[in-house]
């Protein structure tokens, strides 16, 4: 469908669907690690956004590159477009589009030891977004900010909001992957473990049927972990098939990350998370 509303798009020159098309024809490369491929066609998105002077939009496609700099352990890289896409964000006054910046920016800081920053920067953007704020985006903040500084009350907010999410079954909220794994490390470290691997459940079940491979490997390494802590016998199994599809897939940002720890088939105590 994409291939024909595109050059469709293109000769309307109607810019303002024209940019969402093409960033998310990005999905199928980014799903099956395609890196390149998605990064030109995320960047081809941006410069469709520029044009059309839509600058709310421009800051939603640099985050997402983000987002793929830090799965691939280019985190320099990562910073500075995430921090682009936050001013970038700033500039407008719309519910969705700083706190998806701040939380995909928060993300790469958390996987740089940076916790205390990551909270500044996700409290910030929650109060910009106020209470009312649409809940899937305050979600998003909420969840790195429960990983970030292990308040329960940020947790159980987090939590809630992540069980009502409404998708078809054997689905979930793949682009907010972010969102269950921060939330489902928080839960591994209070000691729920348990509670981590059902938060999630239903985010593997639908990367393993889409053939999601980012979220297979960062959220896999983080169930393998949580089957460790519950001495289960597959939990080394399922993070050397983690690592394997990390290394055979240009991932080395998740082999690098928080997400990434060698599990061991014995209950082992979780460090608790940097002060801040």
């Amino acid at each position: 469908m994409i291939d024909e509303l595109e050059p469709l798009l293109r000769r309307l020159g109607d810019l303002t669907l024209l940019q969402w098309t093409v960033f998310e024809s990005a999905f199928p490369a980014f799903a099956a690690a395609r890196w390149e491929e998605a990064e030109h066609r995320m960047t081809e998105a941006v410069e469709v956004s520029r044009r059309g002077g839509f600058v709310g939009e421009q800051s939603w496609f640099v985050a997402h590159l983000g987002w793929l700099a830090r799965l691939q352990g280019r985190f320099d890289l990562a910073v500075t477009l995430g921090s682009a896409a936050v001013a970038q964000a700033r500039r407008v006054p719309q519910a969705w589009f700083g706190p998806t910046a701040d939380a995909l920016l928060a993300g790469t800081m958390l996987d740089r030891g940076d916790a205390g920053g990551a909270a500044a920067l996700l409290r910030d953007a929650l109060s910009a977004a106020g209470p009312e704020g649409a809940e899937a985006y305050r979600l998003r903040c909420l969840a790195p900010l429960a990983e970030a500084t292990g308040d329960p009350a940020v947790l159980a907010e987090a939590d809630g909001l992540l069980r009502g999410i409404e998708t078809p079954p054997g689905s979930a909220f793949l682009l907010g992957a972010d969102a269950y794994v921060c939330v489902a490390r928080a839960w591994l470290r209070t000691g729920d473990p348990a509670r981590a691997r059902a938060v999630l459940a239903p985010l593997l079940a639908a990367a393993r049927r889409l053939e999601w491979i980012p979220v297979l490997v960062v959220a896999g390494f983080v169930d393998a972990r949580s089957a460790a802590a519950l001495a289960d016998a597959g939990a080394v199994g399922a993070a050397e098939q983690a690592r394997a599809l990390a290394e055979q897939n240009g991932m080395s940002g998740a082999l690098q990350s928080r997400c990434y720890t060698p599990a061991t088939p014995q209950r082992t105590m979780v460090p608790a998370p940097p002060a801040g």
